[in-house]
């Protein structure tokens, strides 16, 4: 290697690490976007996703088929809201916005139509999972029954 190509590489090096060090200084500034986060996801990253947040308190799963639906089997650490009740979108606004939600039906129709619901309810961040419980069951996943 010639002088000129190891000097050059040199100062890369230098000035890679001196980027580095004035980012390091700048104050810290909260870049997650106002945008709220949807997203259908497959009951395998759903599964990932709850395997993840075991210990997270902020992570909620919240399953909108009937009592009845429920009382079959259900996600375990889920919690209900019945989606047929006449006060399903006021007991969904008083849900804390801010927390992780992972939401479920019998097979996707009403989970997404409760998402929507949470988008314009400004939640921040939620996952549907796509098929719902149905597509959940077959891939082997683990219910309380």
């Amino acid at each position: 290697m010639s002088v000129k190509k190891w000097w050059v590489m040199v100062l890369l090096a230098i000035l890679t690490l001196s980027l580095g060090l004035i980012g390091g200084c700048v104050s810290y500034q909260d870049t997650k976007s106002e945008e709220p986060v949807i997203t259908l996801v497959t009951p395998a990253v759903a599964y990932s996703l709850i395997e993840e947040n075991k210990a997270n308190p902020d992570f909620i799963i919240l399953d909108v088929r009937t009592p009845e639906e429920y009382a079959d089997g259900y996600i375990a650490e889920s919690i209900l809201l019945d989606f047929y009740a006449d006060d399903f979108e006021a007991e969904l606004d008083k849900l804390d916005k801010n927390k992780t939600y992972l939401v479920y039906c019998r097979s996707g129709n009403r989970s997404g139509k409760s998402v929507k619901m949470m988008k314009d309810l400004n939640f921040r961040e939620v996952y549907d999972v796509d098929g719902g419980i149905l597509r959940w069951e077959a891939a082997g996943f683990p219910m309380v029954r």
